[in-house]
């Protein structure tokens, strides 16, 4: 009927609360699949590294990958890129949209800090099912996407922690 195939994305059932109950939230099933690696290294002479990522689905079926650099080394350095990772997938995974997501993490990483202790964020999100994919940067290094033999270069022109910009790709 609809021309699409679709899938069960999410079930809640309220029996064990009396309201004898079940929400069932479908969605178009993905054309597209996704496999995501991820190699640590931290610095020399370093415990830990200052580096964290999320990867995870969202509640609108699309897909979250983000990377966060906690400037510094060790501990703290881990602590503040943990935190802005695990604010960005919170907030989005609660319905907030991204500009407010980032203007919060922003505001909330700039009080928090004691001094220049910032952390960086790379944001992808994939729309597996149109197989678009949208790039936010927040102070990192360059960013290169390969697309078969072409690469293009993503390059955040705002400090860490402050404003972002986003840039939008029409395929993966």
């Amino acid at each position: 009927m609809l021309n699409t195939k679709i899938v069960l994305q999410d079930k809640k059932c309220e029996i064990d609360e009396g309201k004898g109950m079940c929400r069932a939230v479908y969605t178009s099933k993905d054309k597209f699949s996704i496999q995501v690696g991820i190699a640590k290294e931290k610095k020399k002479n370093s415990i830990v590294s200052g580096d964290s990522n999320v990867k995870t689905r969202l509640d609108d079926g699309k897909y979250l990958v983000a990377l966060s650099d906690g400037m510094g080394s060790g501990e703290e350095a881990k602590q503040k890129s943990k935190t802005a990772v695990n604010m960005l997938s919170k907030m989005l995974s609660s319905g907030f949209d991204k500009d407010t997501s980032l203007e919060l993490i922003n505001s909330s990483m700039y009080v928090d800090s004691k001094e220049d202790s910032f952390a960086t964020l790379d944001i992808a999100i994939f729309d597996l099912y149109t197989g678009n994919m949208e790039f936010m940067k927040n102070g990192a290094c360059p960013t290169f996407i390969k697309n078969g033999r072409k690469v293009d270069i993503v390059k955040s022109v705002s400090l860490p922690a402050r404003n972002f910009r986003t840039s939008r790709f029409s395929s993966i």
